[in-house]
Protein backbone atom coordinates (compact mmCIF):
# COMPACT_ATOMS: atom_id res chain seq x y z
CA UNK A 1 0.00 0.00 0.00
CA UNK A 2 1.43 3.17 -0.85
CA UNK A 3 1.81 6.45 1.52
CA UNK A 4 -1.59 7.90 2.36
CA UNK A 5 -2.10 11.98 1.00
CA UNK A 6 -2.21 14.08 4.22
CA UNK A 7 -5.56 16.18 3.70
CA UNK A 8 -6.55 18.73 6.04
CA UNK A 9 -10.52 19.77 5.52
CA UNK A 10 -12.06 22.85 7.31
CA UNK A 11 -16.03 23.54 7.40
CA UNK A 12 -16.69 19.24 8.44
CA UNK A 13 -19.72 19.88 10.90
CA UNK A 14 -21.90 20.05 7.95
CA UNK A 15 -22.36 20.59 3.91
CA UNK A 16 -19.54 20.17 1.24
CA UNK A 17 -16.85 20.19 3.66
CA UNK A 18 -18.50 16.74 5.78
CA UNK A 19 -18.96 15.50 2.35
CA UNK A 20 -15.22 16.02 1.26
CA UNK A 21 -13.77 14.49 4.36
CA UNK A 22 -15.89 11.43 4.08
CA UNK A 23 -15.75 11.19 0.63
CA UNK A 24 -11.80 10.73 0.79
CA UNK A 25 -11.94 8.72 3.78
CA UNK A 26 -14.05 6.15 2.73
CA UNK A 27 -11.56 5.91 -0.20
CA UNK A 28 -11.18 1.96 -0.75
CA UNK A 29 -7.69 2.46 -1.57
CA UNK A 30 -6.81 4.46 1.60
CA UNK A 31 -4.80 7.16 -0.95
CA UNK A 32 -6.18 10.03 1.97
CA UNK A 33 -5.59 10.46 5.71
CA UNK A 34 -8.16 12.99 6.98
CA UNK A 35 -8.06 15.64 9.42
CA UNK A 36 -11.30 16.91 9.44
CA UNK A 37 -11.90 20.10 11.35
CA UNK A 38 -15.06 21.54 12.80
CA UNK A 39 -15.07 25.26 14.42
CA UNK A 40 -16.72 24.05 17.61
CA UNK A 41 -16.62 20.37 18.88
CA UNK A 42 -19.77 20.07 20.34
CA UNK A 43 -20.91 20.34 16.32
CA UNK A 44 -19.45 16.89 15.22
CA UNK A 45 -21.75 14.17 15.97
CA UNK A 46 -22.56 13.91 12.25
CA UNK A 47 -19.16 13.97 11.64
CA UNK A 48 -18.84 11.20 14.11
CA UNK A 49 -21.74 9.27 12.71
CA UNK A 50 -20.56 9.34 9.18
CA UNK A 51 -17.07 8.48 9.69
CA UNK A 52 -17.84 5.33 11.31
CA UNK A 53 -15.10 2.47 12.17
CA UNK A 54 -12.89 4.97 10.14
CA UNK A 55 -12.59 7.54 13.27
CA UNK A 56 -9.38 7.52 14.67
CA UNK A 57 -7.95 5.16 11.95
CA UNK A 58 -8.22 7.04 8.91
CA UNK A 59 -9.93 10.06 9.88
CA UNK A 60 -8.93 12.69 12.80
CA UNK A 61 -11.45 15.30 14.34
CA UNK A 62 -9.67 18.58 15.39
CA UNK A 63 -11.08 22.17 16.61
CA UNK A 64 -10.56 25.02 14.05
CA UNK A 65 -12.16 27.94 14.21
CA UNK A 66 -10.50 29.33 11.09
CA UNK A 67 -10.39 33.36 12.25
CA UNK A 68 -7.96 32.24 15.04
CA UNK A 69 -4.30 32.38 13.76
CA UNK A 70 -3.25 30.15 16.90
CA UNK A 71 -6.08 27.72 16.33
CA UNK A 72 -4.49 27.79 12.38
CA UNK A 73 -0.83 27.50 13.42
CA UNK A 74 -1.40 25.30 16.64
CA UNK A 75 -3.83 22.41 14.52
CA UNK A 76 -1.25 22.85 11.69
CA UNK A 77 1.70 22.30 14.13
CA UNK A 78 0.41 19.12 15.59
CA UNK A 79 -0.22 17.48 12.31
CA UNK A 80 2.92 18.37 10.91
CA UNK A 81 4.43 16.88 13.59
CA UNK A 82 2.56 13.72 13.31
CA UNK A 83 2.53 13.15 9.60
CA UNK A 84 5.57 15.82 8.39
CA UNK A 85 3.51 17.41 5.66
CA UNK A 86 0.18 18.36 4.33
CA UNK A 87 -0.62 17.55 0.95
CA UNK A 88 -3.76 18.59 0.86
CA UNK A 89 -5.75 21.70 1.61
CA UNK A 90 -9.78 21.65 1.23
CA UNK A 91 -11.31 24.86 2.57
CA UNK A 92 -15.21 24.79 2.97
CA UNK A 93 -15.79 27.86 5.48
CA UNK A 94 -17.65 31.35 5.51
CA UNK A 95 -16.44 33.97 7.25
CA UNK A 96 -18.81 36.77 8.21
CA UNK A 97 -17.01 39.36 8.81
CA UNK A 98 -18.84 43.00 10.48
CA UNK A 99 -16.79 46.23 9.86
CA UNK A 100 -17.35 48.56 12.65
CA UNK A 101 -16.55 51.74 11.61
CA UNK A 102 -19.16 51.33 8.69
CA UNK A 103 -21.45 48.71 9.95
CA UNK A 104 -21.11 47.04 6.86
CA UNK A 105 -21.26 43.24 6.29
CA UNK A 106 -18.86 41.36 4.03
CA UNK A 107 -19.58 37.47 3.33
CA UNK A 108 -16.03 35.71 2.02
CA UNK A 109 -16.30 32.03 0.68
CA UNK A 110 -12.96 30.48 1.39
CA UNK A 111 -13.07 27.65 -1.25
CA UNK A 112 -11.13 24.63 -1.71
CA UNK A 113 -8.06 24.14 -3.28
CA UNK A 114 -8.59 21.16 -4.78
CA UNK A 115 -12.33 19.56 -5.26
CA UNK A 116 -13.11 16.18 -3.90
CA UNK A 117 -13.45 14.76 -7.75
CA UNK A 118 -9.87 16.40 -8.76
CA UNK A 119 -8.42 14.26 -6.01
CA UNK A 120 -10.56 11.13 -5.35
Amino acid sequence: MDVPQIVLVTGCSTGIGLTTAILLAKNGDRKYKVYATVKDLARKDTLEKEAGSLLDSNIFIKELDVTSNEQISSVVDEIIKAETKIDILSMHTDILRIHSENKSMEMMDVSNVKTPSQIA
